[in-house]
């Protein structure tokens, strides 16, 4: 039986993309699959058991002329995508401007199956026409959570049925569903006053989660009023700036 050749487009180094190489490498069929992908991020060392192959623009001094440096980044990506092998799946993860490009360019040139897998922000944040006609050259759509879902379909009248609902495979996530301690004695075993409230500020450390100007809430004369009775949490394991973790 012949491998069903699938490629992934997305950040190599994600955890989302890197457990979801790790659940298919390690399912009953696995023996079936090949996993490739086209990184938008330089994959580092460590994650390049997870694919089988990994293609990647090659960074150089044009990439550091402002003017043009968008433009030369999509002619390597045609350029690459030109010279891929074919496959049965094209599987994007959050869909950027650099995916909807690669995504039509794929289209246009291959006979693959593509699925398109919105994460969230990459939807609420987006303002271009390019993400719904993205959306429209899918063959299918997965979604994280049942809102997410319904707001898709209400903002864009999509009637189409071929959204599927994929919650994030984190295996963290299968050790907090077992996890029979109190929410107290979480907080003590975080370090965290147990007698406060604890506010999660979003869930990573890049500019578009908006830390400052969500912290700047804070200031509000009434919100002042619960400083001592709150403790304020900003998970920044990933993403920004060594210039934007100084700021916050």
């Amino acid at each position: 039986m012949s491998k069903i050749k699938i490629l992934l487009v997305g950040d190599g180094n994600h955890q989302l993309i890197t457990n979801y190489s790790k659940w298919l490498t390690k399912s009953k069929l696995s023996q079936n699959f090949e996993i490739d992908i086209l990184s938008l991020t330089k994959t580092g060392s460590s994650n390049l058991k997870f694919y089988s192959n990994v293609y990647e623009v090659q960074f150089n001094f044009i990439h550091k002329i402002k003017l043009i440096r968008k433009y030369f980044k999509f002619y390597q990506y045609k350029k690459l995508i030109s010279a891929l092998p074919n496959y049965d799946y094209v599987h994007f993860h959050f869909i950027g401007r650099e995916s909807q490009y690669i995504l039509k360019q794929i289209s246009k040139n291959t006979n693959s199956k593509i699925i398109t897998s919105i994460w969230g922000s990459d939807m609420f944040r987006n303002k271009s026409k390019r993400f719904i006609s993205t959306c429209e050259i899918s063959d299918i759509l997965t979604f994280t959570s049942k809102d997410s879902i319904d707001f898709f379909k209400s903002k864009y009248n999509w009637t189409k049925e071929n959204i599927n609902l994929c919650p994030f495979g984190l295996a963290p996530l299968e050790y907090l569903k077992k996890l029979t301690k109190t929410k107290t004695e979480c907080k003590v075993d975080l370090k965290l006053n147990p007698e406060k409230i604890v506010i999660i500020v979003v869930y990573n450390m890049a500019p578009q989660q908006q830390h400052l100007e969500i912290l700047d809430q804070f200031l509000d004369k009434n919100l002042l009023k619960l400083k001592d009775k709150v403790q304020i949490v900003l998970p920044i394991t990933y993403g920004g700036s060594i210039n934007y973790k100084q700021n916050l």
